[in-house]
């Protein structure tokens, strides 16, 4: 009975992540390009559109599938693979947000300092 809750948790855990992965998803190709602009924004959008969408998921799903691996409250690899997999991409597209406002942030600080 244990087992069946912790597992019911875990789905209900999952649909969360994929909330917030398909909010964090967006917002990343939008701001990726506003804040490198080289060459151009279009240029910009173009390579966002495609990290974001497919590269760094297909890097979350190895990375995920590799952690699902270690133990985990006596799962079953079945049961851990989709969320490694979904707490992966979750926390790749969480860092990419922060990284883009960190860089926004530093080069609007270093081009008010010229």
């Amino acid at each position: 009975m244990e087992n069946q809750e912790i597992l019911e948790t875990i789905k209900k855990q999952n649909q969360n992540f994929q909330k917030w992965i398909l909010i964090l998803i967006p917002i990343n190709i939008i701001l990726f390009p506003m804040v490198f602009r080289k060459p151009s924004i279009i240029e910009g959008l173009k390579v966002s559109l495609s990290a974001y969408t497919i590269g760094f998921n297909i890097f979350g799903l190895i990375i995920g599938s590799l952690l699902a691996f270690l133990p985990y409250k006596k799962l079953r690899y079945e049961d851990k693979y989709k969320r490694f997999v979904l707490l992966t991409i979750l926390v790749i597209q969480a860092s990419g947000l922060i990284l883009t406002i960190l860089n926004a942030i530093i080069w609007t600080a270093i081009g008010l300092m010229k």
